[in-house]
């Protein structure tokens, strides 16, 4: 039905024919606010065996209307405005973040590479390092190695996929682009990719929290290295919310990147439906449109 109207255009064929083709690079949006207006339609919360063309006859008895569904919600893309079921969403998740989150700091410190200026970078190879009798530093680059797939130098964290073997808390990260190398770390924290820390969250005011402060007290965080209401210095990074995660093992203010996957998910299945009266006249105009 949306591609009936579309008016033909003149394609040339490599024989040096032409053929009348529709012409599928128009596209209709929504201008008229009255439209979008709330008394013309009502909200639908998607459900995993729905898809665009039985919401279609579910509210319309046609399923050919599934395009006014999509129009009117500006979801063109089913692959990324359209909600995953959740054995789709799983298997994103899973792909998304196949690999361990490791939260490193350097050499002989706690303080994250946020205060550094060593460079991790996208598609390293990392392995685990230790030194034998000889203090001589070796490598278990066949039993634990990885690639890193993502940095976020904010939550000083590597997220890594195509890994091998286990990445333990107390490990020595070292990368190896090269037999002379010298790129270390101590991983302090190594979780599950879907598990992993994504964002702090105040869970009452959905407001995301800076890493690198203290926990919100009525409302209000204060940010590392500023000075520290009640106490006689500033803020140090063993009083953030970083520091209680990463080596207090706290889930406190923790949204994981499966939490913030399934939010962002279910954010999509809140659809607008135009009423009847309203898609009549949807049609009518935008026949009128396409053919212009």
């Amino acid at each position: 039905m949306y591609f009936n109207n579309m008016p033909t255009i003149p394609f040339p064929r490599e024989d040096g024919s032409v053929s009348n083709v529709k012409d599928i690079i128009r596209r209709v949006v929504f201008t008229d606010e009255s439209y979008l207006r709330s008394s013309n339609y009502d909200f639908y919360t998607i459900q995993d065996t729905d898809t665009p063309d039985s919401i279609a006859q579910k509210f319309y008895d046609n399923p050919a209307f599934h395009w006014i569904i999509i129009l009117y919600n500006n979801a063109f893309d089913p692959f990324y405005t359209y909600p995953l079921s959740q054995q789709n969403l799983d298997d994103y998740i899973n792909k998304k973040y196949e690999g361990p989150a490791l939260f490193i700091s350097p050499i002989d410190s706690e303080v994250p590479f946020y205060d550094n200026t060593l460079n991790w970078e996208v598609a390293d190879v990392v392995t685990v390092s230790f030194f034998d009798e000889q203090n001589a530093e070796q490598f278990k680059n066949e039993e634990v190695f990885g690639r890193v797939k993502v940095i976020d130098n904010l939550y000083s964290k590597l997220q890594l996929d195509k890994t091998t073997g286990i990445f333990n808390n107390g490990d020595r990260l070292a990368r190896r682009k090269d037999v002379v190398d010298t790129l270390r770390a101590i991983i302090r924290r190594s979780v599950g990719g879907r598990y992993a820390l994504h964002h702090f969250e105040d869970p009452e005011t959905k407001q995301i929290l800076d890493p690198l402060a203290t926990p919100p007290s009525e409302g209000v965080q204060h940010a590392i290295h500023t000075d520290y209401p009640g106490f006689d210095r500033n803020v140090a990074f063993t009083d953030t919310l970083l520091y209680n995660y990463i080596y207090n093992l706290s889930s406190e203010y923790v949204v994981s990147n499966e939490e913030y996957e399934e939010v962002v998910n279910n954010n999509k299945r809140k659809i607008r439906i135009p009423r009847k009266d309203v898609v009549e006249q949807i049609f009518k105009e935008y026949k009128d449109i396409v053919r212009d």
